[in-house]
């Protein structure tokens, strides 16, 4: 049940029971490092197998994200989980305009075998400085 609640003033809907979304699934089969795209991260789960050493993979700018969240606004949130099948470690790097929630440059490595999940926030939609902090909102887990 889908209800408006205007308390405290501030228009808001409120959901009553379950919720469910269906999330972006996406495969990536390349061996070396790639950009994850805006409509492979926004609610999305990014799936990796056949990875090669060192690799990288490099969510899309905080420009693109922004241009795809319609009225996007500050504090604006999504969730985006990773899973590593492949054999090796792979890391996952902020594009441009993504920070940690210190405001530097962000940077996990996904061991072989695991997943992460994670959450954006975005923190400035001005044209031309975008910007979204990218945090950890789980612990490792195995994937096998």
């Amino acid at each position: 049940r889908l209800l408006q609640d205007v308390t405290n003033g501030a228009p808001a809907l409120q959901v009553q029971g379950p919720m469910t979304f269906k999330p972006t699934y996406a495969q990536s089969n390349n061996s070396s490092g790639q950009t994850i795209d805006q409509a492979n991260l926004i609610n999305g789960i990014w799936a990796m197998s056949s990875r090669g050493t060192s690799q990288t993979d490099t969510t899309d700018t905080a420009a693109n994200i922004v241009a795809a969240i319609p009225n996007c606004a500050v504090n604006d949130t999504f969730s985006f989980r990773i899973l590593n099948g492949s054999s090796n470690a792979v890391t996952l790097a902020g594009g441009t305009g993504i920070a940690n929630s210190q405001g530097s440059g962000f940077s996990h490595s996904i061991g072989a075998g695991q997943g992460r999940n994670y959450l954006f926030r975005i923190t400035n939609v001005g044209d031309g400085s975008e910007a979204a902090t990218l945090a950890a909102d789980s612990d490792f887990y195995s994937i096998s």
